[in-house]
């Protein structure tokens, strides 16, 4: 998500979007699960600022069910995201944390955003690392030493 991005939820008085990368593929019946992923949070009257609908998972844990739902889990540390719904006030509360000052999620506070997550997700990448036809520009990144002079790197 870009800055750009938030600023224009905002600027538009979006109640709430949907954010897809370019990398995706959908689920079967994406579009019922989704709406009814959507009715649940509805009636259930769930308070939400960003339900992650693709992720990586940072460890492949169980993660705790969201009460009453069938289709909502408490996510744990995502590597990255595939795709999100993220509400107006969820976008004001990413942009107050000025989240290009700081690019250690533990940095972040107020930790105030509610996230959830679909489970089973419903949008996955369509290569992964490895395969054949993928390409990436951050996983295979080289770690560079902080302390290396220009000459080092």
């Amino acid at each position: 998500m870009t800055l750009a991005f938030v600023l224009q939820v905002l600027r538009h008085n979006y109640t709430q979007v949907v954010i897809f990368e370019d990398d995706i593929r959908f689920e079967l019946y994406f579009r019922q699960k989704l709406e009814f992923l959507m009715q649940e949070t509805h009636i259930l009257s769930l308070e939400w600022d960003l339900i992650y609908l693709g992720r990586k998972k940072l460890n492949h844990q169980d993660e705790a069910w969201v009460a009453g739902t069938e289709t909502l889990v408490w996510p744990e540390y995502s590597y990255w995201t595939l795709s999100y719904l993220l509400t107006g006030s969820g976008a004001h509360k990413l942009l107050v944390q000025e989240p290009l000052s700081r690019m250690i999620p533990a940095a972040f506070r107020p930790r105030d955003v509610i996230g959830m997550s679909a489970e089973p997700l419903l949008v996955y990448p369509t290569h992964y690392t490895g395969e054949a036809g993928y390409i990436t520009d951050t996983d295979e990144s080289e770690v560079i030493n902080p302390g290396a002079s220009k000459e080092e790197l």
